[in-house]
């Protein structure tokens, strides 16, 4: 991802590769149509890299007499993720709709979009050493950015292993400002990439104990002291 510009409520705008968000069968993505004045869920279903993406159209609440015509070959329309917090809209067109059995839409290769953050919590990047345990055993790397609810962690893991998927647990022990002091952290598994030979995974914090809590927020309240004022506005 490359930053581009910050939106004017602050939100870090970013132009995104679909196949840099890795997206497994039954993903939710919505799409809007041109002419339809509101988003419709699907799911994703597959895609050829380059060529075109796949998605089913639930059946909760459409109207297929509005909707149908507006997914003929050739219309446009706006896909919208929601991915490790962060809200990725691409445009594209239809390139066929097959309403049974169903309901599959197939979409041209969106290849570039924008997103935006939706974070709560803002985040340091950095460079801590971590280790991440599995049940395939401990993978060292290294933090590329931590919040009070949770980081990214870039680690080294074999092109042949099978990484830990979206939903696992996995125990996150990292350090702070010195080798003495690290904290260990059950943490669930939100996104999943690969980049330049190395494994990325989205981490969310899963109830930490009060002192690994305390003193991450006394660590991360450190670093916003000594924060520039540029990046105090980039949140």
């Amino acid at each position: 991802m490359r930053e581009l510009d910050i939106s004017p409520e602050g939100r870090i705008a970013c132009s995104v590769d679909f196949q840099e968000l890795r997206p497994q069968y039954g993903d939710r993505i919505l799409i809007k149509p041109a002419g339809l004045d509101y988003r419709l869920p699907t799911s994703f279903v597959g895609m050829e890299p380059r060529s075109y993406v796949i998605v089913r159209l639930s059946a909760l609440g459409l109207n297929q007499h509005q909707v149908y015509p507006l997914l003929e070959k050739g219309n446009s329309l706006k896909m919208f993720i929601n991915c490790d917090d962060m809200l990725v809209g691409f445009l594209a067109d239809s390139l066929a709709f097959n309403a049974a059995p169903y309901r599959h839409l197939y979409i041209s290769y969106p290849a570039v979009g924008e997103s935006f953050t939706l974070r709560q919590h803002d985040r340091f990047e950095c460079h801590l050493p971590a280790t991440v345990e599995t049940l395939d055993g401990v993978t060292k790397g290294m933090l590329l950015d931590i919040s009070r609810c949770g980081c990214r962690a870039c680690l080294d893991y074999p092109d042949s292993a099978e990484p830990p998927g979206k939903g696992a647990l996995v125990d996150l022990t990292f350090s702070l400002l010195s080798r003495d002091r690290t904290n260990t952290m059950l943490c669930e598994v939100r996104n999943v990439s690969r980049a330049k030979g190395r494994l990325v995974l989205g981490l969310l914090f899963v109830d930490p104990g009060k002192t690994e809590q305390d003193r991450l927020e006394s660590f991360l309240a450190f670093l916003e002291r000594y924060r520039p004022p540029a990046q105090n506005a980039r949140r």
